[in-house]
């Protein structure tokens, strides 16, 4: 089979990586245009083979939220045309002092009914992003482990999980 130099044949896995920079680069920018909007995210890239409920994600409080009162926390899962699930079940684990303090069970619906998928998307990746606590005050927690809780010992097709702070209203 001949190739025409012009149109090599494409790496789906540079591919993934860059609608998956373009969609945070889209994501960063309407966050810092919205009035009140999110002062800082972290993302954690998941493993190309798969999510496994052994691995968790760990977030460690980011020192913008120090300048505010109270903020409300956001999760956000980018996964790609090929998630087989139309939700993701997450455990979500608050410490402070070395100690879980709080624990939540999310449920992040992907999908509705038909089959198609909620959030923003850009090409084949998409994003769901869910408000999970409200009006926490600064210093509650040192920092939140995210598991996944589904049936199956390993998620494939999850890109990112993150968690977005916003300034409480």
């Amino acid at each position: 089979m001949e190739t025409n130099s012009r149109h090599p044949l494409r790496n789906p896995r540079k591919s993934r990586l860059a609608a998956a920079l373009c969609l945070v680069a889209i994501s960063l920018l309407a966050a810092t245009c919205t009035p009140g909007g999110a002062f800082d995210s972290d993302f954690k890239t998941i493993d190309a083979e798969g999510w496994t409920k052994s691995s968790p994600l760990v977030f460690l409080q980011p020192d913008s939220i120090r300048g505010v009162d109270a903020y409300d926390i956001a999760v956000s899962v980018r996964h790609d045309n090929y998630y087989p699930y139309r939700n993701l079940l997450l455990i979500v684990d608050y410490v402070a002092g070395g100690k879980i303090v709080e624990h939540d069970t999310v449920n992040v619906e992907l999908c509705d009914e038909y089959g198609d998928w909620g959030g923003s998307g850009l090409g084949k990746l998409f994003q769901k992003q869910m408000l999970i606590k409200e009006r926490v005050p600064v210093g509650r927690y040192d920092k939140i482990v995210v598991w996944h809780n589904m049936r199956v010992s390993k998620v494939t097709n999850v890109t990112d999980v993150g968690l977005t702070y916003i300034k409480s209203k």
